[in-house]
């Protein structure tokens, strides 16, 4: 379970207004400021809907872990307790990862020889080492129990570097549905069928 938040937003859009107005043969510029605010809204809403990021930006997530650490444990952590997914690929790099050390305290941040990034899945992991929860002074691992087992505050940057890299597919869905907030303002941005089509590239690993 995980929450995330933006802490920089994307710098590019996947789409420019010119985009936009060629594929709505739009020739005026009354709508342009319409226009700009869609290609963002609709953009965001892709991107929860993929689960992935387009742009470029730093994300901080918030991840709960299944298993609380125990017992005397030695290098890498098993599956449950070890590997943890980082939300909206693809991952580009960590900043920092910070350890729960008291609910709602993530002060205690991780040595980075203590967890290994994983930037080739998707999506990307970390895989942490039991030496990483060193730092802590128990008993604070012993007397987690529900709602407050072990959480981390993972900070990293994600999406594609530029424009171009963007898969062409994401970009046309983006542009369809800019056209039907353009066509319906009052509506959705997704029809039915433009909605299967999402769902079908959606990444479920999450």
């Amino acid at each position: 379970m995980s929450s995330t938040k933006v802490i920089t937003a994307p710098t590019f859009e996947p789409v420019t207004r010119d985009d936009v107005k060629m594929h709505l043969r739009i020739d005026g510029d009354d709508d342009d400021w319409f226009l700009d605010r869609s290609i963002t809204s609709a953009r965001v809403v892709l991107e929860q809907y993929l689960r992935m990021a387009l742009p470029q930006q730093t994300l901080q997530s918030i991840i709960e872990l299944e298993l609380p650490p125990h017992g005397q444990l030695s290098g890498w952590l098993d599956y449950t307790s070890g590997k943890i997914e980082i939300p909206f690929p693809p991952l580009i790099s960590i900043t920092n990862v910070g350890v729960e050390v008291l609910p709602g305290n993530f002060t205690s941040i991780l040595d980075p020889t203590t967890y290994y990034t994983d930037l080739a899945s998707v999506p990307g992991s970390i895989w942490v080492q039991a030496t990483a929860f060193s730092t802590l002074v128990l008993p604070v691992w012993t007397v987690w129990s529900e709602p407050f087992w072990p959480r981390f505050q993972i900070t990293y940057t994600c999406g594609y570097a530029n424009p171009a890299a963007i898969p062409q597919s994401y970009k046309d869905m983006l542009l369809e549905m800019i056209g039907n907030k353009y066509q319906n303002r009052e509506g959705p941005h997704l029809t039915a069928g433009l909605e299967e089509e999402i769902r079908n590239q959606r990444l479920y690993l999450l």
